[in-house]
């Protein structure tokens, strides 16, 4: 059983829930605790988790899941949960034993612990009987099967009774009352996208294609569908809801399957309106502007080439001992080799837009689940690690109001980044705009950022605090995928957590120390209509270049 300190938390734990959200699981437990004598059964908290649990899921709570969770949660061992425990052990701010063996009593500890529950009433004191009785069973339960069910049960409560994240998914969920219907011809279609929201699974692939209780997966399919077209005119308050739709696994039945017929259809009504924006361009932009005249000519000397970030940063075979993790893991080591040289990167590229008279943007660098994504799709056929592939992990954008400014950029690029490595130059005649990009177009060009004379060595010792962020980033974005935090991340969330800390070994390691800095590198050449172009059609891109559902969700979960 779970106690309750009778009329409320002590002083001590009033003052420690000052300000946070733990007066919600104290609202919750006691609108769960019916008959007031202010603790909470087994049965009254299986009742809970049942309330809470996602159809499909794997965990059902049945009675043992339930006796062994509670035996987890008691840290002190005298056969009661207290409310304080259950509260810190939620919060990840106490070690629950989820894995340890439970601790012998001896007999006159018994005893005390009989006395004290003398003032029970017969039910719960049966059940008390039983919980102690059962320890020894206890101690024979699977280790990592317990680990399991605490964090399951962490994950299940923390993200269904505690106030929304900003950004989450039940943020998202909670705005939905303020946003107008998308397509005033089915206002009721918002229900059905709310359910959606409100049971987003995150990591959770046990309930691919679940539709929520109550939800029709074709409304939330047209509410999208309208929320995207009003995002595309400017209405950013669909944003987060389109994101955590998109990102959704419950509402794509089949994610690997490329022909299935709700993502078809999302990425045919995608097409056209990329297709119509696409042509206009085509017509008033590229033409009008004679630009393949102006710009076609740009890196035409450049042999083809297809650069790799493993030429330049290896990753040594020890590093990555289980091969269905290598690529990952590469993305890991990419990632903060990356974040590090970041800040010099920008710094130099921006030099040369300014100078030409353009105005630089600087995305960070690219997503951990981006690059995650991209290993079933654009990089599935390459050799491993197939996450060396990125070569636009650190990325900038130039753009400029005309073709001549633009052309200044790309050569003096040349005297502070070196010769380009390859050029995609999409203001050539011969490149198929309407067919790769529907109708957008820029200049693509990769070089090999090499500072002169920084090693490794000297760029780890100062890029401590970045890559102290950049951990923190990395655990966000999985927390939000519907854990409590990282402690009870999933094995495979945790496991490219610990590469991490392996990737910050390696490149400060003696054998980096006095190896050169170099990466591949990436900067876009646009003109200005083509970058107000990008920021209409994005959502409608990101679609389209989708091969299936799967990398969809990975992407708007980036």
């Amino acid at each position: 059983r779970i106690n309750f300190p009778r009329g409320g938390p002590s002083p001590a734990l009033e003052g420690a829930m000052a300000g946070d959200p733990k007066p919600c699981l104290l609202e919750a437990f006691r609108k769960i605790d019916v008959d007031g004598n202010g603790y909470i059964t087994c049965k009254e908290l299986q009742k809970l988790l049942h309330q809470l649990n996602p159809p499909g899921a794997v965990c059902t709570w049945d009675d043992d899941d339930v006796a062994n969770l509670v035996r987890a949660v008691d840290t002190s061992c005298d056969g009661k949960v207290q409310y304080e425990e259950f509260v810190a052990w939620v919060f990840g701010e106490t070690k629950a034993r989820e894995g340890g063996r439970r601790a012998r009593r001896s007999p006159n500890e018994r005893k005390v612990m009989m006395q004290e529950r003398e003032d029970d009433d017969a039910d719960d004191e049966e059940e008390d009987e039983k919980a102690s009785s059962s320890s020894s069973d206890s101690d024979a339960f699977d280790p990592e099967e317990r680990r399991a069910l605490s964090k399951s049960a962490r994950n299940l409560l923390s993200q269904s009774l505690l106030p929304a994240l900003p950004g989450s998914a039940r943020a998202a969920a909670d705005a939905m009352k303020d946003l107008a219907p998308p397509d005033k011809k089915c206002p009721g279609d918002a229900a059905h996208a709310e359910l959606y929201l409100r049971s987003y699974p995150g990591a959770d692939r046990d309930v691919d294609g679940e539709e929520p209780p109550g939800a029709k997966r074709a409304a939330a399919l047209r509410w999208l569908r309208a929320a995207l077209a009003r995002l595309a005119e400017g209405e950013h308050g669909y944003k987060l809801q389109t994101r955590y739709l998109l990102g959704n696994f419950r509402l794509w039945p089949d994610p690997d399957d490329s022909d299935e017929e709700g993502f078809v259809n999302l990425k045919k009504f995608a097409d056209r309106q990329l297709e119509a924006i696409g042509k206009r361009y085509e017509r008033e932009i590229f033409t009008q502007r004679r630009l393949s005249l102006k710009l076609g000519d740009l890196g035409r000397e450049m042999k083809p080439a297809r650069p790799r970030q493993d030429q330049y940063l290896r990753m040594p075979p020890d590093f990555e001992p289980d091969e269905d993790y290598v690529s990952t893991s590469y993305i890991v080591l990419l990632l903060m080799a990356a974040h590090a040289i970041d800040p010099l990167f920008q710094e130099a590229a921006r030099r040369v837009c300014e100078g030409a008279g353009g105005e630089c943007r600087s995305p960070a660098p690219k997503g951990f689940m981006r690059m995650l994504a991209k290993l079933e799709t654009d990089h599935s056929e390459a050799d491993p690690p197939k996450s060396a592939e990125n070569v636009d992990t650190n990325r900038v954008a130039f753009s400029f109001e005309e073709p001549e400014q633009l052309r200044k950029a790309f050569e003096n690029a040349q005297e502070v980044l070196g010769k380009p490595l390859r050029v995609k130059n999409g203001y050539s005649h011969e490149f198929d705009a309407m067919g790769m990009s529907k109708g957008y177009r820029t200049t693509l060009v990769n070089y090999l950022f090499t500072p002169k004379g920084l090693t490794w060595g000297t760029l780890s010792s100062r890029s401590g605090e970045i890559w102290d962020r950049f951990r923190v980033r990395m655990v966000d974005t999985f927390v939000q995928m519907g854990f409590a935090d990282e402690s009870s991340l999933d094995d495979e969330l945790e496991h490219h957590l610990g590469r991490l800390d392996a990737a910050r070994k390696l490149l400060s390691s003696p054998a980096m120390r006095d190896k050169a800095v170099k990466l591949v590198v990436e900067v876009q050449y646009l003109l200005r209509p083509y970058l107000d172009m990008r920021k209409k059609t994005h959502a409608w891109y990101k679609i389209v270049r989708a091969q299936n559902a799967e990398a969809l969700v990975y992407d708007y979960n980036s």
